[in-house]
């Protein structure tokens, strides 16, 4: 039988541990936001953020591509008092909604669509011309008279933001 006398104690690691706040109050907390903050775009337009930067050098052939398609930097105009902070210099432009290596640009949504419209039909095209291809190299192999069809090809693409989903083996 034990000693009904002996105390019974935890032992010095359960008690450090115990001791230490696991969650400090003052402390910040340190949320992933992405490496660039989120401005909420004007009404009527998209937007992205274009690399003007490659290290040290001005990446002009990147700031010209996306002009030619309608992209516009962001004037400190167009955002609140919140953001004032994020201005940079692009060229001759002034002060515009930036990082040192990034540029806040905008463009209509009208145009938007019609971009997404070019591109949709560029891809159809592509995605033809493959089966096209893929079709003539399978009858290639003995025609049909093998019997075997085209493969089939599955262009669709689903992007979600956040966390990529790791399928369980």
């Amino acid at each position: 039988m034990g000693n009904p006398r002996k105390a019974t104690r935890d032992s010095r690691d359960q008690e450090t541990r115990e001791s230490n706040d696991l969650h400090d109050v003052n402390e910040p907390i340190f949320e992933d936001t992405g490496p660039l903050p989120e401005v909420p775009a004007r009404d009527g337009y998209s937007q992205r953020w274009i690399r003007v930067h490659n290290g040290n050098e001005e990446d002009g052939r990147n700031i010209y591509a996306a002009s030619r398609k309608g992209w516009t930097p962001r004037t400190l105009e167009t955002v609140g008092e919140a953001y004032k902070w994020l201005t940079t210099k692009l060229g001759d432009r002034g002060n515009i909604v930036g990082t040192k290596s990034m540029v806040l640009m905008e463009r209509p949504i009208e145009l938007d669509r019609r971009a997404s419209q070019v591109t949709k039909g560029r891809r159809h095209e592509l995605e033809n011309a493959v089966k096209q291809n893929l079709f003539s190299e399978h009858n290639g192999l003995g025609g049909s008279t093998t019997g075997f069809t085209a493969p089939k090809v599955d262009s669709t693409v689903q992007v979600e933001r956040g966390q990529p989903v790791v399928a369980d083996d």
